[in-house]
């Protein structure tokens, strides 16, 4: 198995895409909207077998640039409204 260097962050679409060997497996941000539901996102990616657990890290790390899902979701443990993706990914120029 190949381990895929990076995610690939799409800023019109709002997805992050891994792509390795004849494979890919994309995600659309616009549906990490709270934490539960970027969480459920992550337990999707890490439950592929065909993932390794380095592509998981490397998604969490995306998700927590593009995101800043600790202040805009969850923090002090505390959830918080849903997100508009858009705008907290408006000053994002990465």
């Amino acid at each position: 198995m190949t381990d895929p260097s990076r995610w690939i962050f799409d800023k019109e679409r709002l997805t992050l895409t891994l792509r390795w060997e004849d494979k890919e497996y994309e995600v659309n941000l616009e549906r990490c909207t709270t934490s539960a539901k970027t969480l459920d996102w992550i337990m999707q990616v890490a439950s592929k077998a065909s993932i390794t657990n380095h592509a998981v890290g490397l998604f969490v790390r995306e998700l927590e640039r593009l995101l800043d899902p600790q202040a805009t979701m969850c923090s002090m443990g505390e959830n918080k409204k849903p997100i508009n993706v858009k705008k907290v990914n408006a000053g994002n120029t990465k």
